[in-house]
């Protein structure tokens, strides 16, 4: 890295750090009736499943 990326990265905030989605290690679940109404619709839930983990 040069000077000022190191330099923006040590003045990163801990509490902004890891917030995204795709930061996180587990997945996150979908609450148990959002999960019903999604799954009612057989090709919206294939198309979900199908996507990357990070989307």
């Amino acid at each position: 890295m040069r000077p000022a990326g190191l330099k923006a990265f040590e003045e990163r905030k801990e509490d902004k750090s890891a917030i995204y989605s795709y930061e996180q290690k587990n997945g996150i679940q979908l609450d148990d009736v959002y999960e019903q109404q999604f799954r009612a619709n057989p090709h919206a839930w294939e198309f979900f499943q199908a996507q990357a983990a990070w989307y």
